[in-house]
């Protein structure tokens, strides 16, 4: 049996689980919630910006938009694909994001069941349901849902590699990471910390694994390269905001659960779940910790690095641009409130 059969038939037999079926319930129950009131307002600005410049029957007039917008041509060119097989529409423009959105939830699901636990996926699938920033970008046409999509399967291909190395892996963790980085320049943020963890995780020859990913980035950006090194060179005069200060990283985190009384509920949970971690650490905990350390870095660790760099450089911290710090965070949180013991005895009246 060659290697393609044997990808095939893991993935019949995945199909046939029970964690795709629940991925799949909670897909479903993403695009129903998040498809009420998508059209309650009309298009906007930057929805109309992307619209117009994706709507050249030329794709190399869509690319080229770029030469002169600081933000890359990916998420045009998906609009413009997208729009030839479902029209222009608000709600099929709209739905792009809200369908982007809903399978991230449900990959999330199945990032955290298979990575961790069943209680960590549920409780990582309420949180990304609940969470209003979500919400209003899955409601949106613009990158960010798909931006959220693509972290969830380069974060799904990492942890695999993790797991067990190959070139299956390695190949498509290259494809996704340069067409998030065609999408947004931020996504950087996230190539830093897995680059980091990579270079400092010493199994399995990861780092190596990694590097050959990274020539596969390069090769796939090798033609948009000119203009990303043009950018570079304009020090972040070419985007429009201000440095951030601590003020807008307080306000930032305190918006992050919704409300500020509820981050701060979700913190406290966080540091009981992680006393139970180091308190119960086992042979099982080990198998866990890099991939808990993956999630946490590229969570909380982006939200800090997006701003420790935009206060130095380029300004990019803005609530849109880490949206993706998300799924980092939600995971690791989930994972430390699930080490949290329930007393059963609670529920049996």
């Amino acid at each position: 049996m060659n290697k393609i059969e044997i990808y095939f038939d893991k993935t019949v037999n995945f199909l046939k689980t029970k964690d795709f079926i629940v991925a799949i319930l909670i897909v479903l129950v993403n695009v129903i919630l998040r498809s009420i009131n998508l059209t309650k307002n009309n298009l906007w600005f930057d929805e109309q910006f992307s619209l117009f410049w994706s709507q050249f029957e030329n794709i190399k007039d869509v690319k080229n938009v770029s030469e002169w917008d600081v933000v890359p041509p990916g998420f045009n060119l998906i609009v413009h694909y997208w729009t030839s097989f479902f029209g222009i529409t608000e709600f099929s423009i709209r739905f792009l994001s809200c369908l982007a959105m809903s399978l991230t939830g449900g990959l999330v699901y199945i990032i955290t069941k298979r990575t961790f636990n069943f209680k960590a996926a549920t409780i990582a699938s309420v949180l990304f349901l609940v969470n209003t920033n979500l919400f209003y970008y899955s409601q949106e046409s613009r990158s960010y849902a798909c931006q959220m999509l693509l972290v969830a399967v380069s974060s799904w291909l990492f942890i695999s590699l993790i797991k067990k190395p190959n070139l299956v892996y390695v190949i498509l963790l290259g494809a996704v990471n340069y067409y998030l980085f065609y999408i947004h320049f931020a996504t950087l943020f996230l190539f830093f910390w897995q680059f980091i963890f990579a270079a400092l995780y010493f199994k399995n020859n990861l780092l190596n694994w990694y590097l050959i990913s990274g020539g596969v980035f390069l090769y796939l950006l090798f033609p948009f390269i000119p203009r990303v090194l043009s950018l570079v060179q304009s020090n972040g005069q070419n985007f429009w905001l201000a440095k951030p200060t601590l003020h807008d990283f307080k306000i930032y985190i305190e918006e992050y659960f919704n409300a500020n009384y509820i981050g701060i509920l979700i913190a406290v949970l966080c540091a009981i779940g992680l006393f139970y971690f180091i308190k119960n650490f086992n042979n099982e905990s080990k198998k866990t910790a890099p991939q808990l350390i993956y999630f946490f870095l590229t969570g909380f660790g982006l939200i800090i690095l997006a701003y420790i760099e935009s206060t130095l450089r380029t300004p990019l911290f803005l609530k849109r641009y880490i949206l993706i710090s998300n799924i980092g965070v939600m995971i690791t949180v989930s994972y430390l409130i699930s080490q949290i013991p329930i007393n059963k005895k609670l529920f049996m009246g």
